[in-house]
């Protein structure tokens, strides 16, 4: 019994204490080791040269998509004249403006800056109208949205959220074929209304110029355009 409690009390006097044993832990590693636990040292595929890469490898676009799409910043510079899932992409690059191979050069050049989706683009707001909603029973869906001005291309979010993610992007309607309801502001008389068969590039007769200046054709362009939905749509 002696014997018994002579080495339990040894093993008591032995045993270090929390803190020492934390102690003990943490110097027993590397600044390489602590460093790795950063989450830029995440690892994954790219789908196109099938190499396992790190975060800051891809863009922050290319990081969230799911393991079987997601594309690393190497192979997203050499497939900037890929077809953008339309045969036609490299004939419609012409028709829409500001859409070119150099500024899709530049766009990608300023989205991967940082390797991890940073840096800064001019945006702009552009009006979208959908051809596969209709098909799918959808219904006609025209919407605007903020795009990066040097790439203007964005998914349907309806087609987007039915598919998961595997539509075509969208074309940007022209600017000057814009259309919806608008709101006018007249720089002269400052007379203010709102009009919903208004389209970007044609303007308004100025009736408040008309009626108060006595000046008739006074034309005015609207400054701002919405989708226009007639009441009892739903939405």
């Amino acid at each position: 019994m002696s014997m018994s409690m002579s080495n339990e009390s040894s093993w008591i006097a032995v045993k270090p204490e929390p803190d020492e044993m934390i102690s003990n832990l943490i110097s027993g590693l590397d600044n390489t080791t602590l460093n790795d636990t950063s989450t830029d040292m995440a690892v994954k595929g790219c789908v196109v040269c099938g190499d396992m890469k790190t975060k800051i490898q891809f863009s922050r676009n290319q990081w969230t998509k799911g393991a079987d799409v997601n594309k690393c910043i190497d192979c997203v510079d050499a497939n900037v004249n890929e077809s953008y899932d339309d045969p036609n992409f490299p004939e419609l690059i012409g028709s829409v403006a500001g859409l070119t191979l150099g500024n899709l050069k530049a766009h990608n050049q300023i989205t991967n800056t940082t390797g991890n989706g940073g840096g800064h683009q001019p945006m702009e707001r552009r009006q979208f109208n959908c051809p596969a909603c209709p098909q799918h029973g959808r219904g006609a869906f025209v919407f605007f949205k903020k795009v990066p001005a040097m790439k203007p291309l964005v998914k349907c979010p309806k087609c987007k959220r039915a598919s998961q993610g595997r539509c075509k992007r969208l074309y940007p309607i022209a600017k000057g074929s814009e259309k919806g309801y608008g709101l006018y502001k007249c720089g002269k008389c400052r007379d203010f209304w709102g009009s919903r068969r208004a389209v970007a590039n044609i303007g308004q007769e100025c009736h408040g110029c008309k009626q108060n200046l006595g000046e008739s054709g006074v034309m005015v362009t609207p400054f701002w355009l919405e989708v226009f939905k007639p009441k009892g749509t739903g939405g």
